[in-house]
């Protein structure tokens, strides 16, 4: 993980800032609240005047990959035992039967991915509803200016016409270059 800091942006008058004010208070979550020309004088983001922000500075990034390895890592070393690319056919309780195996444990996780919806309504008889996306991510070039900690990662709350959901951002932390992306379009 790296410390970088978050800035939320939002445009004025909406309510998701506000929001999320609350819930960091409410969680003892240190932040300021910026707006336009504050952001302008200490990050390198240009927001216009009908932009604010919440910025945390115990935020950062976490790396997916590093952080799923040493996931596995515990749970091997815990003496997890796990079962890949198996069919489900049927859970009861802890005892799991897969298309080639069948098994009881004291614990069981099921992390069923896409499939997750079907799973918990055919095994567990209650509706998850998920919606499958591939997220698009795009890197660009970026100066010494837009790494840590001059930049933080950035969340932006705008209908950016591929949905109401807007972008997040990713400062240069480990690659040469900025990571962007529109939210769940």
């Amino acid at each position: 993980m790296a410390t970088t800091g978050m800035l939320c942006f939002e445009d004025r008058g909406g309510s998701l800032l506000d929001n999320l004010v609350d819930l960091f208070e409410r969680r003892r979550v240190q932040q300021q609240r910026m707006d336009a020309p504050e952001v302008r004088s200490r990050f390198p983001f240009q927001p216009p005047d009908d932009v604010d922000a919440v910025y945390l500075d115990k935020a950062g990034v976490l790396f997916a990959t590093k952080a799923v390895a040493a996931t596995w890592d515990i749970a091997e070393r815990a003496g997890v035992l796990a079962f890949e690319n198996q069919r489900v056919k049927s859970v009861d309780g802890t005892t799991v039967v897969t298309d080639e195996c069948a098994f009881e444990a004291k614990t069981v996780i099921c992390a069923p991915g896409a499939w997750l919806s079907a799973m918990a309504r055919d095994f567990f008889e209650f509706d998850v509803p998920t919606r499958v996306t591939a997220e698009c991510v795009s890197y660009h070039a970026a100066p010494d200016t837009y790494k840590v900690p001059d930049m933080p990662v950035f969340t932006m709350r705008t209908d950016n016409g591929l949905g109401p959901y807007g972008y997040y951002g990713i400062p240069r932390v480990d690659i040469p270059g900025i990571k962007v992306s529109a939210h769940h379009c």
